[in-house]
């Protein structure tokens, strides 16, 4: 008897990949290889699959499966410093953010100390509970640093917003 995870989209254990401010829309069903045969082992009935997740991802558990669907919150550890709008980081103290999502609209950001990281990898631990017991299993996601992604984020910040006097 052999218990086993499989995702979809993707192989084995590995969700398909996806850039820097990715979603999952992702199925991990576990399955048991026993041959139901007189005189043989029985098959595992599954009574629930779950997983663990992460923000901005919801999880909805099953009895063989369970699905993860979400966007990501940002992933990579970008540095941008900013000053207040009409101010300079001459004439008052700049402050220093982590993340896109933690940089308040409206402000002049003038330093971007990019995350070069190629990719993140998101953890999964799946439990399958069994009329065998319980099964442990680590499915993983890879999120890859598409470098357009946060020039298009910057160019965004500014959409419309006049940047010099």
């Amino acid at each position: 008897m052999a218990i086993s995870v499989e995702v979809s989209p993707g192989s084995g254990s590995v969700v398909t990949e996806t850039e820097r401010i990715g979603t999952i829309n992702a199925t991990i069903t576990v399955s048991d290889d026993t041959e139901s045969v007189p005189g043989g082992p029985t098959p595992v009935s599954f009574t629930s699959v779950s997983s663990t997740t992460h923000p901005g991802i919801t999880m909805t558990p099953g009895t063989s499966s369970c699905t993860l669907v979400g966007t990501y919150e940002d992933s990579f550890t970008d540095q941008f410093k900013y000053v207040e709008r009409g101010s300079s980081d001459l004439a008052g103290s700049p402050t220093t953010v982590v993340g896109l999502d933690n940089l308040p609209s409206n402000k002049m950001f003038y330093n971007l100390n990019q995350d070069t990281r190629n990719s993140v990898t998101k953890s999964y631990t799946v439990t399958a509970t069994s009329s065998g017991g319980t099964n442990t299993f680590t499915v993983t996601h890879v999120i890859n640093n598409e470098y357009e992604s946060i020039r298009a984020a910057v160019a965004g910040y500014y959409e419309g917003v006049t940047t010099h006097v």
